[in-house]
């Protein structure tokens, strides 16, 4: 009972140890979260900062995002701490980092950082378009960039059955399918009327597009 005492403080002491710690690094403070921050477009972003020694008085922490002071948007807990708050975050992949401040000389010393990646469910395709010739059929689209990884399958649905399209051809936030003789499905001049499903999923959420294609030529979303 008494050794099973001495490893719970033990655990306890090593607990509070890594808190005042920031990761890894001897840095004389450290950020909450610990950890690096994924959170969804719209919410807000609450960064603390805590140093462990006093400050002196020519002293303050501050946050800054990437090089960018952020001084309106960080009030004063205490003597040590200070809190960040952005009450609706954009899509974006930032670096938020506290330093301690001399406002003297303006010589700033690392307290301790966070990697932000503020993220978005898919969202709807807006600019879907197909052209055809013999021999090939070509469509296109664009995806919106969510910062976070999303899975993509397209999907072409005929009459009689549908199969998975696995040949998508990705550039930037562009994609780019091309059906013909050699694809699979193969491109059918015959299979006048079918569609196509694009559905994208992520941490976030997931949408389903359907596009229907009229004798090669039209589509309709």
């Amino acid at each position: 009972m008494k050794n099973q005492s001495i490893a719970i403080i033990f655990a306890i002491l090593i607990s509070l140890t890594l808190q005042e710690k920031c990761g890894q690094l001897q840095s004389g403070g450290y950020t909450i979260p610990h950890r690096d921050i994924v959170i969804e477009r719209g919410n807000s972003l609450n960064i603390t900062c805590h140093y462990n020694k006093p400050l002196k008085g020519d002293e303050i922490l501050t946050f800054k995002r990437q090089t960018d002071e952020l001084t309106s948007l960080v009030r004063k807990i205490n003597e040590t701490s200070i809190e960040l708050y952005i009450e609706r975050v954009e899509k974006q992949e930032s670096t938020f980092i506290c330093n301690l401040k001399n406002v003297t000389d303006g010589k700033e010393q690392f307290v301790c950082m966070n990697s932000v990646l503020v993220g978005s469910a898919p969202e709807n395709i807006t600019d879907f378009e197909c052209t055809n010739n013999l021999d090939m059929l070509s469509c296109s689209w664009t995806v919106k960039h969510t910062y976070v990884e999303t899975n993509e399958t397209v999907r072409l649905i005929f009459p009689r059955g549908q199969y998975e399209f696995n040949g998508i051809t990705k550039r930037g936030q562009r994609r780019i399918m091309i059906l013909d003789e050699n694809t699979n499905p193969q491109y059918r001049r015959s299979n006048s009327n079918f569609a196509i499903r694009v559905h994208m999923e992520n941490i976030f959420g997931n949408i389903t597009n359907n596009f229907k294609v009229e004798n090669f030529k039209i589509v309709k979303t």
